[in-house]
């Protein structure tokens, strides 16, 4: 079959440009470029290990540079190499070639005197024949594929920095302007990740290649390249005149829509990074280079530059963070967090060892300045490093390392990725907002967690316990009290235990066995004492799932139940299958989460096992608070007679049992609920709804035009914003969430008016 290729023509007189008129329109095209490397003929492939950075020879690489249309006009959103593009294409003539849409078109020019003469569409009345196309150019020729150590974030300007010192290098090395190689970026999905694998590409222009590149394969010569660079951005005249970059340095070799992002500064670290330890290991594919470390190092940075995007939006005008001396060449800050008797000061140091038993280096220790609260120790967890499949062995030694901190009296605080993520995008938005929550209870078991924290007086709103995971850090920072906390962590678990119906009496002869199996992460089961029976119950045990999977497991001493001598058990899943299940990385996740919080049982005979089921044998019950009551001296020593087992609805927490029993919320109560912007008042609405109140209304006004947050129309009752003034409305109950002080006064209000 004979080969074809395409045509395009045009009238001379439409293309030209006249200097009469000066009104032009220039036109943008979306343009870029995709790189191809054949597997099997990648050679020559070396890493330098834990750094995320390599290169190898791609003998035969093919590059397609597409053109899918103009920038500023509406298009399809198509996934191409990866990405989404906005895609518009040029709209072409199958017969002549003509271009219909290349020019705003608006004087009036008839569509027939766009096509050539003889073309059959020129006379056609109905069907001119346009065709959408792409253009595209094909070229397979010779090049060097650099893994950089860039996943995700400011990847845009760490690439473009890095380029440009590349380029630089190449320069001074080659002894003058290399024309014919060229760089382009290339980027695949980290699949044991959250991030990409990004790449430069630098390849030779002339199609096959010149043999040029084979050498630049060579990590000696690589080096050279990177040291050449270094000193080059090192010396620039830039330097004392304060500028990110100029045209001597990296602004003389990017493109022009990268001069914004390069800086000088992120070239020369990426660069030392990699010059530190030079000791470069043949691997078979750059492609195959673990970047677990880099995703870790990127995490580090995004966390410094949320605090920092965070202390500066509006509305924290009472937050400060300062650089602070550091030590071992790592970061420090201090941190003041409101202002007057009521402010908290604290510093943060980067990378501080501490001595525990196993020692560990987490990635910030925090220490109070202003008065005496507990050490944190801030762990910062990328998936892929902490709980893929392939690393399911470090979540064994994270348990051991963080169990240590905890025991000796520090606290521990985990964070993960999508964390820090959301948190710095809802800070750093043109209008701040709070990051989305992440729940820990849901339905009957939130409200019944609402109604134990009423119950005890708690200061920090329940709604505390959902935040996001920093922002629930700096929470804590702001009102370290622990004995607040740790009234938040009761209700968490007398919520979770109380809303799973599990409830379950538990005698000594069988206490062990079910600790031994709640340790495992297996089911358990338990018989209640028979009538007349020597055995006592000594335990309440119940289990529950959160949200995304993860089992609890709580148990509350019966020898004096109002004492709340809870025993929380959240044991991970960590074998083979489970890693390996689509469910963990959320499931994971949530014990991380439950784990900041858990760890606030520290009262006398309350205690949380936070733990994976790989460390069964080594962390056993015989230590737990609890485990004294499987013991005969113990029952002997403190007989109690058995208890009245509290309705699986409701934790055994003291109080009136509600009148209305706890229900499903309605799926057209949850969409109203979604209504309102007011957390505090969402969950006291949720809370009512549970109980069975009647359907409310969001967003209700009266007639006086006063705006509700809330609404019951019918009983007259309604639930103010925070910052709206209580108005006397003739026959309405208006109050605020502190008005209400807990959903049982509105329950019992909305009750008295059905």
């Amino acid at each position: 079959m004979p080969a074809s290729r395409p045509l395009a023509s045009g009238s001379e007189e439409n293309a030209r440009a006249y200097d009469e008129d000066d009104e032009r329109q220039r036109e943008s095209f979306d343009v870029f470029t995709t790189v191809d490397v054949d597997p099997g003929r990648a050679v020559h492939a070396w890493e330098l290990p834990d750094k995320g950075f390599g290169a190898e020879l791609a003998e035969a690489a093919h590059l397609r540079t597409l053109n899918v249309g103009f920038t500023e006009r509406r298009g399809d959103r198509v996934a191409v190499a990866g990405h989404d593009r906005h895609v518009t294409r040029f709209t072409v003539c199958r017969h002549c070639g003509a271009v219909k849409d290349v020019r705003d078109d608006r004087n009036g020019s008839r569509p027939e005197r766009l096509h050539q003469g003889w073309c059959r569409a020129r006379a056609s009345r109905g069907d001119r024949h346009w065709d959408p196309i792409e253009l595209y150019t094909d070229l397979e020729t010779e090049a060097v594929r650099v893994l950089v150590p860039v996943s995700m974030f400011q990847h845009e300007e760490r690439l473009a920095s890095f380029k440009g010192a590349l380029l630089l290098g190449l320069r001074r090395d080659f002894g003058g302007d290399p024309s014919h190689l060229a760089i382009e970026r290339s980027d695949m999905p980290n699949r044991e990740g959250q991030g990409r694998r990004r790449f430069l590409v630098l390849y030779d222009s002339v199609p096959g290649g010149t043999g040029y590149l084979g050498r630049l394969a060579d990590p000696d010569r690589m080096r050279a390249v990177l040291e050449h660079a270094r000193d080059h951005l090192s010396r620039c005249h830039c330097v004392s005149e304060g500028r990110q970059a100029c045209h001597r340095c990296l602004l003389g070799v990017v493109d022009r829509h990268e001069y914004d992002i390069v800086r000088r500064d992120l070239a020369i670290e990426i660069i030392n990074g990699l010059l530190d330890e030079w000791n470069p290991q043949r691997v078979h594919t750059v492609a195959g280079i673990d970047i677990g470390r880099v995703e870790e190092s990127e995490l580090e940075r995004r966390f410094k530059a949320a605090l920092q995007d965070w202390a500066a939006s509006p509305g924290n005008d009472d937050v400060t963070i300062l650089p602070a001396p550091g030590k071992n060449g790592y970061d420090a800050f201090e941190l003041r967090i409101g202002t007057g008797p009521d402010a908290t000061r604290w510093r943060l140091d980067e990378q501080e060892g501490l001595t525990t038993s196993p020692s560990t280096i987490p990635d910030f220790v925090i220490h109070r300045l202003d008065g005496r609260s507990p050490d944190i120790a801030v762990y910062l967890d990328g998936f892929q490093f902490h709980a893929s499949r392939e690393m399911r062995h470090v979540i064994r030694e994270d348990c051991a390392k963080r169990a240590g901190v905890r025991a000796s009296g520090r606290l521990v605080w985990n964070l993960t990725w999508e964390d820090v993520e959301a948190f710095h995008k809802a800070v750093s938005a043109d209008i701040p907002r709070r990051p989305p929550p992440r729940p820990l209870l849901h339905g009957a078991a939130l409200s019944l967690a609402q109604r134990a924290h009423n119950g005890r007086g708690g200061k920090p709103d329940l709604v505390t316990i959902d935040r996001n995971a920093v922002q629930l850090l700096l929470d804590h920072l702001r009102r370290p009290e622990l004995d607040q906390w740790e009234l938040l962590a009761l209700a968490a678990v007398a919520g979770g235990f109380g809303g799973s119906g599990t409830a379950t009496p538990v005698l000594r002869e069988e206490l062990g066995a079910v600790l031994q199996r709640a340790v495992e992460g297996q089911p358990f089961t338990a018989t209640a004492p028979a009538p007349g029976s020597e055995g006592r119950a000594v335990a309440l045990a119940g289990t529950w799932t959160a949200a995304n999977g993860l089992p609890l497991v709580g148990l509350l001493d019966l020898a004096d139940p109002q004492a709340e001598r809870w025993t929380c058990l959240a044991v991970l899943p960590d074998d083979d299958a489970s890693v390996s299940s689509s469910e963990h990385r959320a499931r994971w996740q949530d014990w991380l989460q439950w784990s900041n919080l858990l760890q606030f049982l520290r009262a006398d005979g309350r205690q949380a096992l936070i733990s994976a089921t790989s460390r069964a044998a080594l962390d056993g019950w015989e230590d737990l608070h609890i485990a004294a009551r499987a013991l005969p001296e113990a029952a002997a020593a403190a007989p109690v007679e058995p208890a009245p087992f509290e309705r699986p609805d409701r934790p055994a927490v003291g109080g009136d049992q509600p009148s209305w029993p706890v229900v499903e919320i309605s799926a057209a109560m949850r969409d109203e609920l979604e209504l309102l912007e007011d957390d505090a008042v969402r969950t006291l609405v949720e809370a009512v709804l549970s109980l069975g109140a009647p359907d409310f209304v969001a967003g209700h006004e009266t007639s006086d035009g006063i705006p509700l947050e809330a609404a019951w129309p019918q009983q007259r009752i309604a639930v103010l914003p925070g910052d709206v003034a209580v108005t006397a409305v003739d026959g309405w109950d208006l109050r605020t969430v502190a008005g209400w002080r807990d959903h049982e006064h509105l329950r019992q209000a909305l009750e008295e008016r059905s």
